[in-house]
Formats: C-alpha cells, structure tokens, sequence
C-alpha cells in the first residue's frame, strides 16, 4: 500500500505588547504596537486548506505576571473565534497550543489573533508572542 504525504504550509506571527493592560483584548497580526480594534490587520490564507495545528509562544522580557487565566483564540474573517488555550500561571514563558483544530480555510479568508486578558494582581511586561499557524492541503 502507497504511502501518503499530508503536506501544509506555515504562517507566522510576530508582535509585541509593551504592557498587556487589565480586562483587555487585544487583536495581534505581526505587528510591534498594541491593537485593540479588531481587524486593523490581517494575515491573508493564501491557498486552501484546513489549519489544524497552532503553537503561540509567549514571552514576558520584563515582569512575569501573576497567575490569572489568559485565553489566546484564532478569529477567522473577523466573525469566528476558536480557542487555541487558556493558561493560567506565573512562568514567564507560555506555550498557547492547539493541536486538534480543522478550521477550514479558502484563498482570501484571513485571520488575527485573539488575546483576553484577565484583571492581573501583577500585570506581565514587554511581552513578545511568536505564533506558527499550520494549514494542511
């Protein structure tokens, strides 16, 4: 029996957040500046497929933060939210993972990142969220 090769590609986000402020959302897609406005920008699908897996790294340089849970989705087409992971702890370094999505996509659909943040005893500081979105075709 042949093998099959699922092939996909990979996008990426990079952006940073100065000071996550409390009780706020924030809309991330490669930028260095706080968006608090959905869909001021976009990360474009280029080709069809379904993205199933999402891996987003956070990184507090400066204060860690308290332990209050921290929920990171994928909005698709600025109407649809999926939860990639809720964590809640005081480690400088998160890894928001997601490993069991079938979100399907077409050429032209478009995406951001989600971030709600909680109301922090102790806000983190200069947080830098490196993301990998991978779409199977």
């Amino acid at each position: 029996m042949p093998v099959i090769k699922r092939q996909s590609y990979i996008l990426t986000i990079a952006a940073s957040i100065a000071a996550p402020a409390d009780a706020t959302t924030y809309y991330i897609y490669n930028v260095a500046a706080d968006a608090t406005t959905a869909d001021k920008g976009r990360i474009v699908i280029p080709r069809q497929g379904i993205i199933t897996n999402i891996r987003s790294y956070w990184r507090a340089n400066g204060v860690a933060g308290t332990n209050e849970a921290t929920s990171l989705y994928i909005r698709l087409n600025n109407t649809t939210d999926t939860l990639i992971a809720t964590l809640g702890d005081t480690n400088a370094t998160k890894l928001f993972t997601n490993t069991a999505l079938t979100i399907p996509v077409i050429p032209g659909d478009y995406f951001q990142l989600k971030l709600v943040c909680p109301t922090w005893v102790t806000n983190p500081t200069t947080v830098q969220i490196d993301t990998v979105v991978e779409v199977s075709v």
